[in-house]
């Protein structure tokens, strides 16, 4: 059909399809093939009033310290005249993520979004859609998106000190196996102390664990 009235390849066809359907212009459907999304001028001129906040479980799964400030962050937004909308959606913090971004973006419009525990799949792919975001957290190599965070790298660095300058020669480092940003940074942190102690008779090592009760106490 296509391919033999724009006279190209199957391989092109499909390559320009994936194009459309980045880009928001077209949508895959089972069944149907690729769906036309259409858009007023009206509708596309419409400015936002919401903020979306992502994240891989519900509200009440976070961590407290996570919750309080997503609670504050939502009154100053309804001080402003805008609104928080929190999305639960753990599709999207699968290894390759990008249908279900292009979908999720696509049914709510917001602002702007708050990415948190969020994957470096995900943060690349907000980052080349050009969609405004903020990292809750931080940003992995080479993800140019503003994140807001506590250094980890420092954090780490500095505690691992404390306990050589204590005499402590036998250190662990316990650390997700399912590494993001934050956890990359505070591991790099340790090394770096170890690394460039004076001590000669340091054993250090990094231990990773699951997130499971059994796991870290093995």
């Amino acid at each position: 059909g296509l391919c033999r009235d724009l006279q190209v390849s199957r391989s092109t066809l499909r390559f320009a399809l994936e194009q459309l359907n980045c880009a928001g212009l077209t949508w895959p459907e089972h069944g149907v093939g690729h769906r036309i999304l259409t858009q007023t001028v009206e509708a596309s001129r419409v400015v936002s009033r919401t903020v979306g906040v992502l994240a891989p479980v519900p509200l009440a799964q976070l961590r407290p310290s996570i919750g309080l400030w997503i609670d504050a962050l939502k009154d100053m937004l309804h001080a402003a005249g805008c609104e928080l909308r929190f999305h639960n959606v753990r599709s999207v913090y699968h290894d390759e993520p990008a249908r279900a971004l292009q979908r999720l973006c696509r049914d709510h419009t917001h602002a702007g979004w708050i990415l948190v525990l969020s994957t470096e799949a995900m943060q690349h792919w907000f980052m080349q859609k050009g969609i405004a975001c903020v990292i809750a957290g931080s940003a992995h190599p080479g993800v140019e998106l503003p994140s807001v965070d506590l250094d980890y790298r420092a954090i780490a660095r500095h505690a691992a000190g404390v306990l050589l300058r204590a005499g402590h020669r036998k250190i662990a480092f316990l650390n997700r196996r399912i590494r993001g940003a934050g956890e990359i940074e505070s591991e790099t942190g340790f090394l770096e102390a170890v690394t460039r102690s004076h001590y000669s008779d340091v054993d250090a090592t990094v231990v990773y664990y699951e997130e499971t009760v059994e796991s870290v106490v093995s």
